[in-house]
């Protein structure tokens, strides 16, 4: 009996790295955006530093958005919540960041593609029954609650204000209605730069997290890996042929893709001791290994 209490003691005691994560991520956002005013541009390490810092954290609420089993109107509101305040705070707070860039809607472009690109890649995931679970919650999970409690629709609504007053704020501080999606080539904008970036940053932190949160046998998650990571190998080394801005430029490109690798490592590593698995429901159950295994 001491022994389950003591587990479930630890359990909770993990699971409080979860809130401190996010608290230390929002610091560190905050640092960095001030550290970086207007008058950096890229290629500028700190704006790289930025761009791979907010790509890892759309890695990071794109995963927790398809692949959770809880929560889902705060999952459904960070897909569109965490790509709109980066783009909103790189719009604002460091407008010559990209100052190729006539328009403020270009950084919800990259940052969105990025998001549909992994959404569409963890949707397959998910159609293999790939799930983000708690250690806690082996055995239970697969039961759908019907209801719907005064809680849940509480949760349905502040998550929808929240996005709702995001949105409003984008719209007027920006001018990403009259310049949207389908009129972002007449800014200068271009896709393949837009498709590549949000590619590799997606599928190196894909790549990652099969390694680190994949509860399958090592063999199934290199083999995994291998598979993420290729496309984007080659992608990264048509990428390193193009480079002909100079050495600067590829130092820019080689901190943006080791800073969002890193945070989704670090990310996917303090989600794995706080006991959050991938883990795939097949015929015989949720394979979680024991909380002394994991």
């Amino acid at each position: 009996m001491g022994r389950v209490r003591r587990q479930n003691i630890a359990m909770g005691n993990n699971r409080l790295l979860i809130p401190c994560l996010l608290a230390a991520s929002v610091a560190v956002d905050a640092v960095l955006l001030a550290l970086t005013t207007d008058q950096y541009e890229w290629p500028a390490l700190r704006v790289a530093a930025l761009i791979g810092l907010a790509g890892g954290q759309i890695n990071l609420a794109s995963l927790w958005a398809m692949l959770g089993t809880k929560r889902l109107p705060w999952r459904m509101a960070a897909l569109i919540v965490v790509p709109l305040a980066w783009s909103l705070a790189l719009s604002v707070l460091t407008p010559r960041a990209l100052s190729s860039y006539e328009f403020a809607g270009a950084w919800a472009v990259h940052f969105f593609t990025q998001t549909a690109i992994l959404v569409s890649l963890l949707m397959l995931a998910k159609s293999f029954r790939g799930r983000l679970v708690h250690r806690a919650e082996t055995g239970r999970e697969g039961r759908r609650q019907l209801q719907f409690s005064l809680r849940y629709l509480f949760a349905w609504l502040t998550a929808t204000a929240l996005t709702l007053s995001l949105l409003k704020v984008v719209f007027e501080f920006s001018t990403l209605i009259e310049s949207g999606f389908a009129q972002a080539n007449r800014y200068g904008l271009e896709w393949d730069a837009v498709l590549i970036l949000g590619f590799t940053i997606a599928t190196l932190g894909l790549t990652v997290a099969w390694l680190v949160l994949d509860t399958r046998p090592w063999n199934a998650r290199l083999l995994s890996a291998g598979i993420t990571a290729m496309p984007t190998i080659l992608v990264i080394g048509y990428v390193s042929t193009l480079l002909v801005g100079g050495v600067e430029f590829t130092v820019a490109i080689v901190v943006l893709w080791l800073t969002a690798t890193g945070y989704s490592a670090v990310v996917w590593i303090v989600l794995r001791v706080a006991g959050y698995r991938i883990v795939w429901h097949g015929a015989g159950g949720v394979n979680l290994p024991e909380p002394a295994k994991a």
